[in-house]
């Protein structure tokens, strides 16, 4: 089952923003963590670090401008 870009950008935003673990971000969404782990290293790959935006969000304070 193909889940739309929508439900990939509520994960990274839930792990990202909410600093939710991965696992946690899976469950709250409705995806399998299989799933998530591969939009997660699909996206690094593509440049978009998932890592590196949580570490980036915590040292900004961790609100949104």
């Amino acid at each position: 089952m193909a889940h739309p870009a929508e439900t990939r950008d509520k994960v990274r935003r839930a792990y990202v923003f909410d600093r939710l673990s991965l696992e946690l971000a899976a469950v709250k969404v409705g995806v399998s963590y299989g799933t998530v782990q591969r939009w997660k290293a699909a996206a690094a790959e593509q440049g978009d670090d998932w890592d590196k935006a949580q570490a980036a969000q915590l040292m900004a304070g961790g609100a949104i401008e």
